[in-house]
Order: structure tokens, then C-alpha cells, then sequence
């Protein structure tokens, strides 16, 4: 089989991975003065306290780490870093209510041209 483009991106991929290396958790421990652990921890319990207090037997929540690194123009070797975290969380439906609009555009609770079946007559 002929040498592919891929074999020299895995070739590539493996040179990079043996060559030493700072640890991604001490990266994340420094971006943001120290703030991304507790950031992710806080989204991690505010969206399982989400899906508990759902309704919903699927809620699920989504939590994204997205770290940008860009090259610093000026100073060589400089990498200007950004992370943000991000949560998405269940959202509860909105309760609808029924109502009903009569001639006169009043809206009703009970539908205009129906009897209540439970209402007692008058004088009893």
C-alpha cells in the first residue's frame, strides 16, 4: 500500500506526542488566573441540579470548554489564550392555559357556548 497523506499525519501526530510536554490539566489550572476548574465545576453542578428538577425524562444538559490559542504577532513563540466555558441547560416548557374569546373579544375561562355540567341551579 502506497504512502498516504494520512500515514504522514499519524507520523506527525506521533512526533508530537512523544515530545515532552506540559500536562493539559496544568494548562487548564493557569488559564483564566486559575478560574476554569471552578468555572467547569459550578456548570457541572448547576446542570445537574437542573435535570433533577426537570420534568422531562430526557432533559440533558451540555457543558463546552472552548479554548482558542492564537499567535501573538509580536513577540515570537507568544500565544494569546482565551477560555470560556459554556453550559446549556434543560428548559422547562411554559405552561399553557386555555381560554376562550367570546363576541364581545373578552377572553373566558370556560367556553362561552358550553353548560357546566357541575354548575347547581339557581335557588338551590
Amino acid at each position: 500500500m502506497p504512502e498516504s497523506s494520512q500515514s504522514k499525519e499519524a507520523q506527525s501526530w506521533g512526533e508530537v506526542l512523544t515530545a515532552p510536554c506540559t500536562p493539559a490539566l496544568n494548562v487548564l489550572a493557569v488559564l483564566r488566573d486559575g478560574q476554569i476548574p471552578d468555572l467547569l465545576t459550578l456548570e457541572f453542578q448547576r446542570s445537574v441540579l437542573a435535570i433533577n428538577a426537570s420534568q422531562s425524562p430526557k432533559a440533558k444538559a451540555k457543558i463546552t470548554l472552548e479554548i482558542t490559542l492564537e499567535k501573538h504577532g509580536r513577540i515570537i513563540g507568544g500565544l494569546v489564550t482565551t477560555a470560556e466555558v459554556k453550559a446549556k441547560l434543560p428548559k422547562e416548557a411554559i405552561p399553557a392555559d386555555m381560554l376562550f374569546g367570546d363576541d364581545d373579544g373578552n377572553l373566558l375561562t370556560r367556553h362561552p357556548n358550553q353548560r357546566d355540567m357541575f354548575e347547581r341551579p339557581k335557588g338551590v
